[in-house]
């Protein structure tokens, strides 16, 4: 039965993968006066949206980048791929979001955030892990289909935020009971364990800061920030009530 499940999986990959597509929207470039007098580029920050494995180009991810883009000062940016339930590529991927951070970071960015959601949130947190250079300053987890242990024996989150220099500088993960697919991720075995967006983390080291997600602070001294809403469904956070929650994300990246 699974050699069949996987067939199924790799001829559906086939016929919808679209391939991996990475865009950054309005990045500054310095005009002529500009590189004639040698003169830098004023600082400008950038935020990466990464969706989960099945991908639907154009998606959240390219409606919130354009939103970010066109609404606030923060250049948007997305990470398009698609893996599907067996996280086909999952490895490449994962580099390839490193490569475009460390992109970002050389074309001038001084600050650059991420908003992941479901597999992305792995994806973004295996970025960190096997790159010597990429690191990002807020990192955003909404619905994270990823594992509820943050020391060295489940996703090592503790390790990438006291690291020196630190690969992430604060962590905001969004959490919800009312996860329906997180809940019933046991049927699919490259999900086992992978409930953070459902029951939150676990061994979080410093303890996190718990509050509800539209009253997260904007600068709070924690590294961990858990925002809770049980109300949202796995696609209900940048689905039918994405104005919301992009809403309180910008608000906390405008403010830093």
């Amino acid at each position: 039965m699974i050699w069949i499940l996987k067939f199924l999986h790799v001829l559906a990959s086939l016929i919808l993968w679209r391939g991996r597509r990475e865009k950054m929207l309005g990045v500054p470039e310095r005009g002529f006066a500009q590189r004639l007098m040698g003169l830098p580029l004023a600082p400008w920050d950038a935020v990466i949206c990464v969706n989960g494995i099945f991908g639907s180009s154009p998606g959240w991810e390219t409606e919130v980048a354009q939103w970010f883009t066109n609404n606030t000062q923060i250049v948007g940016s997305y990470f398009y791929y698609w893996c599907g339930l067996f996280k086909w590529g999952q490895a490449a991927h994962a580099a390839a979001l490193a490569q475009m951070i460390d992109d970002l970071r050389a074309k001038g960015a001084r600050k650059v955030h991420v908003i992941a959601h479901s597999n992305g949130c792995q994806l973004i947190r295996m970025a960190l892990q096997i790159s010597g250079t990429a690191a990002v300053d807020v990192c955003v987890l909404v619905a994270a289909a990823d594992k509820e242990d943050c020391g060295p024996a489940g996703n090592g989150w503790n390790a990438l935020l006291s690291a020196l220099p630190a690969a992430v500088q604060r962590l905001i993960i969004t959490q919800s009971s009312g996860d329906t697919v997180l809940a019933w991720n046991w049927l699919t075995p490259s999900f086992w364990g992978c409930q953070l967006g459902l029951n939150g983390p676990k061994n979080a080291a410093p303890l996190p800061l718990v509050c509800a997600f539209a009253a997260l602070p904007t600068q709070p001294a924690e590294l961990y920030t858990v925002g809770f809403d049980n109300s949202q469904d796995h696609l209900d956070w940048l689905g039918k009530n994405q104005a919301a929650t992009v809403a309180t994300l910008a608000a906390v990246l405008e403010a830093l």
